[in-house]
C-alpha cells in the first residue's frame, strides 16, 4: 500500500516539476524575444541616426545616398516626428497650460 502511495507522490512531483521546467522555459523563450525586439528597435534607430545625421550635423553618410534611403525609413521619419511633436514643449505645456 505504501509502494502505490509513493510511486504516486513521485509521479506527482516529476509532472509538478515538469510543468515548472515548461513555465521557465517559455518565460525565458518570451524574454529572449522581448530582447531581441527591443535591440532591432534600438538598430533601427541608430541606421536612421546614421543616414539621416546631417539634419542634426552629423554628416556620416552623403545626403544623394540619404535620399535615395528615405523610402525604407518611412516609419523612422514618422516616429522622429511624433516625438519632436511630443517633446516640443514640455515646461510650457506643464506650467502654462491656458485652456
Amino acid at each position: 500500500m505504501h509502494a502505490i502511495t509513493a510511486e504516486c507522490a513521485v509521479r506527482g512531483a516529476v509532472k509538478f516539476l515538469d510543468f515548472i521546467s515548461m513555465t521557465i522555459k517559455g518565460f525565458l523563450k518570451g524574454a529572449a524575444t522581448e530582447y531581441i525586439e527591443m535591440e532591432l528597435e534600438e538598430m533601427e534607430h541608430l541606421f536612421a541616426l546614421l543616414v539621416m545625421g546631417f539634419l542634426v550635423g552629423y554628416p556620416i553618410v552623403p545626403p544623394s545616398l540619404t535620399l535615395k534611403l528615405l523610402p525604407y525609413l518611412e516609419r523612422e521619419g514618422l516616429l522622429m516626428f511624433q516625438r519632436a511633436e511630443m517633446l516640443d514643449d514640455q515646461l510650457g505645456i506643464i506650467g502654462f497650460d491656458i485652456d
